[in-house]
This record gives structure tokens, sequence and C-alpha cells, in this order.
């Protein structure tokens, strides 16, 4: 990948991060009838990291955890954990991104049992180590009031659920819509005769 296309990725990713930023501020985070945390955001980061691989998905993460952590701090100087709890937690959708070449592959080729087989996996991963994270940070790091009840454990299992259902659906809206959003014109997973070939469909 020379220069020109790896300033499109993280082009590409910036207009991803201030897309869910733009998203974390219209939608709640919580459910709070049911303390239920909502990330649609993280939606949209495990959709680009499918696209640009994990590196780009880790790092599009990151500064999306962090700047959403500087959001909900007062002082920064003595809430620094927050920012790297958030950050590292956001960062888990670059996870998604080591299916990216299997995912593109076999999409290119047809061949839709696995690519369904990459999609949910992928996604079950990340999300399962995004609220596994979540949980430990909040329970044994920064010691946040509401875990010792109880029923936070089973709020964190809700929201994986949550979170993994809509995921999926969206992702699947979108996959079903048009292949070309999953397989970018510069993809390093697919040669330019091949995608020359997926362009001319």
């Amino acid at each position: 990948m020379n220069a020109s296309q790896k300033l499109v990725v993280w082009v590409e990713g910036l207009l991803f991060v201030i897309l869910a930023l733009l998203i974390e501020s219209i939608f709640p985070e919580t459910i709070t009838s049911y303390n239920i945390t909502v990330a649609i955001s993280l939606t949209l980061l495990v959709f680009y990291s499918y696209r640009r691989g994990s590196t780009a998905g880790f790092i599009a993460g990151a500064v999306l955890g962090a700047v959403v952590g500087y959001l909900q701090v007062e002082n920064v100087q003595t809430e620094w954990m927050v920012l790297v709890a958030s950050a590292i937690q956001a960062a888990m959708v670059g996870l998604s991104g080591k299916f990216a070449r299997n995912l593109q592959r076999t999409l290119f080729n047809r061949r839709m049992s696995s690519v369904y087989l990459n999609l949910i996996t992928g996604t079950i991963m990340t999300f399962a180590a995004f609220f596994i994270l979540k949980f430990i940070f909040n329970q044994y790091v920064l010691n946040i009031g509401q875990v010792a009840d109880g029923t936070y454990a089973m709020s964190m299992l809700w929201s994986f659920l949550a979170n993994l259902a809509l995921a999926l659906i969206i992702l699947v809206i979108i996959l079903n819509v048009s292949s070309k959003f999953w397989i970018p014109k510069n993809t390093p997973y697919i040669s330019r005769k091949e995608r020359s070939r997926l362009l001319n469909d």
C-alpha cells in the first residue's frame, strides 16, 4: 500500500470517528430503565475495521474511546484512567479487522456462508472483548460505585447481547445493500485484477 492509499485509509478513519462521535451525541448511551449500555457508534467502527483491517480499527477505536472518555471527565489530571480505560475498550473494534481478509475474499467469491461466519464471529469477539474489559475496568480499576450492585454483571451481559444483535442487524443490512461498501478500491486483500472484475460486475 503506497502513501496515497494509506492517506485515504486514515482520512476515512477520521471521518468514521467524527460520524461515530455525532452518533454518540445523538443517541443516549444508557437505557436507564434497564441500565443497558447501547454503543451504536462502535458498530460504525466495526464496519470500518472490516473494510480496512485490524490496525486501522484499533487506532480509530482508541481515538474514539479517548475522546468519549475526555468528554466524560471533569478533571483529566485526576481522572486520566477513565480516558485510558475508554480508549482501550473502544480499541477492541480492531478485533473485527482480524477477519477483514477472509470476509472480503469470501464476499468477492460469493461464498456467502463463509461471509456470514466471518461477520458473526468477528462481531461476537469484538463486543465480548469490549464489555468484558468494561466490566473489569469499572469493577477493579475505576471502582465505580454502581458495580457493587450484584445486578451490574447482568446489565453488562444484557448490554453485550443487545449491542451484538443491533450490530449484526445493521451490518447484515449494509452487506445486503451492496458488497462494494465492504471492499474498498485499494484493499490489500484482493488483487488489482480481481478488484477490477468486481467493480465491473
